[in-house]
């Protein structure tokens, strides 16, 4: 690839409020304009049981394949009763982190297991949830010079649009476990032999350009 420039893209504006670790795992906290949503990793759940220690407005089983993740969300809004919901879904499982979900104006996008989630803001209604990697869904990045949304997957680097599609996605020789990072018009993402590659956004091309 020719041109790539070094400078790293700005991220969508979101607010980390903290971030607490739990016995369980942690939880992210993020301010959007109107909005606060609590994400945590909610693993002692059980779909459908009265005797959840926390409940949900919604359940959303993502697939008929064991849950190996269970993301419960919370949203607040000035004036109303909290929405709620929790997603399970299989694949690798996944842990909360800073990059576990982004807010986009009226939408969340959240990686759960194997698949890259939207849900509509407050409500919480799931509008689609494909799945973007054979394994795990590590993250979701926003690229604003692309107006796309990048989901960093264990074995696969995808380019998704808002209306849930894979446009293009991305392997390299083994799991991509040892560092992603966003740039206007490529992703640098580092394999675990710490090889590294770059990503074109644009096409979704690959460049193997050496160890880190």
């Amino acid at each position: 690839m020719v041109g790539f420039r070094k400078e790293r893209s700005t991220q969508p504006t979101y607010t980390l409020l903290r971030r607490i670790t739990l016995k369980k795992g942690s939880v992210l906290y993020i301010k959007e304009a109107q909005y606060e949503i609590e994400i945590l990793d909610d693993q002692i759940y059980t779909p459908g049981s009265v005797d959840n220690i926390r409940q949900y407005s919604k359940e959303y089983l993502l697939d008929d394949s064991r849950n190996t993740s269970q993301h419960g969300v919370i949203c607040k809004i000035s004036g109303s009763s909290p929405y709620s919901c929790i997603l399970f879904a299989g694949g690798g499982g996944t842990t909360i982190h800073e990059h576990s979900a982004i807010v986009l104006g009226n939408n969340l996008y959240i990686a759960v297991g194997d698949r890259l989630c939207c849900l509509r803001l407050p409500s919480l209604d799931l509008l689609w949830y494909p799945a973007v990697d054979e394994a795990t869904c590590f993250g979701v990045y926003y690229s604003l010079e692309n107006r796309c949304l990048i989901s960093h997957g264990e074995l696969t680097i995808a380019r998704v649009n808002f209306e849930g599609e894979i446009e293009w996605s991305a392997s390299g020789k083994d799991i991509f476990s040892e560092g992603f990072s966003l740039f206007p018009d490529h992703i640098e993402v580092i394999d675990f032999n710490h090889e590294k590659y770059w990503v074109e956004i644009s096409s979704g091309k690959t460049v193997l350009v050496g160890n880190e």
